[in-house]
């Protein structure tokens, strides 16, 4: 398994073993999968959110043009 140097898992691994002067912590796969299936749902949910306030982005800009253009015919 190839992962990005970036990866949130990789930085964990090199701040245990920067840590302890160690060699990077062995987990299993059973483990790793379990780490990755959370961060995936973290992201997941993550992504919800992002769609969920563009919506209500776009939902409070149209309610203000409406204010607008109802003040203009007021």
């Amino acid at each position: 398994m190839i992962m990005h140097e970036k990866h949130r898992l990789l930085h964990l691994f090199n701040e245990v073993a920067n840590e302890n002067k160690e060699h990077p912590i062995m987990i299993t796969k059973e483990a790793l999968e379990m780490y990755t299936q959370d961060i995936d749902r973290d992201l997941a949910k993550l992504d919800a959110d992002y769609k969920d306030y563009e919506k209500k982005i776009a939902d409070y800009k149209l309610r203000q043009k409406e204010d607008n253009l109802k003040k203009e015919v007021d």
